[in-house]
């Protein structure tokens, strides 16, 4: 199920209250940059969960044609893995990416325009 706008905006004012080692094993808390190129990419898709990574950053997954999870490091750094909703033996396609062209990938593999 697709979040609503105001789901998103409560994930991410909760990811700014997190603290190191929130998840008790080490996890740093998403960074400011982090949550904020997750925003831009959440402003222009629909995304069915956004949650603070372990790894330090946000994760946002959509399920669709395409079960896409986007990582977005606490250094900037954008990768989106790609499989199959369809074929499990597939292996998904894993490479990072600029902001705009995420949001492309995310809105034509889900068969989306921007919100």
């Amino acid at each position: 199920m697709k979040l609503t706008k105001e789901q998103i905006a409560k994930e991410f004012e909760f990811m700014l209250s997190l603290e190191k080692d929130w998840d008790s094993y080490g996890a740093e808390p998403p960074s400011q940059l982090s949550i904020d190129i997750a925003k831009k990419i959440c402003d222009n898709t629909s995304p069915d969960r956004v949650k603070p990574s372990v790894v330090g950053g946000v994760g946002i997954s959509y399920k669709g044609e395409e079960r896409i999870y986007v990582e977005v490091f606490n250094d900037g750094q954008i990768w989106t893995m790609i499989g199959s909703s369809h074929d499990k033996n597939k292996d998904p396609l894993v490479k990072s990416f600029d902001i705009e062209t995420t949001i492309n990938i995310v809105n034509r593999e889900n068969n989306e325009q921007s919100p």
